[in-house]
């Protein structure tokens, strides 16, 4: 059986919900799921702090030289 192709905006509304369905029925028993969670949002910081500076730096970098 073939699944229907969702849009990406459908399926994060999914998913959504299904967090929410999940939380509200188990509740404080899913303690692990939360330190998932939690690594999983520090390693996605750890990704973005580099993607943000290193450009900036860049473009500091060469329009002084540009200027100069």
């Amino acid at each position: 059986m073939k699944l229907p192709k969702l849009q990406l905006s459908t399926q994060i509304f999914i998913g959504i919900l299904i967090g929410i369905i999940v939380g509200v029925l188990f509740g404080e028993n899913l303690q692990i799921v939360k330190s998932l969670g939690d690594i999983f949002i520090r390693l996605l910081k750890m990704i973005v702090v580099p993607l943000v500076i290193i450009p900036i730096t860049t473009f500091v970098i060469t329009s002084k030289t540009v200027l100069s």
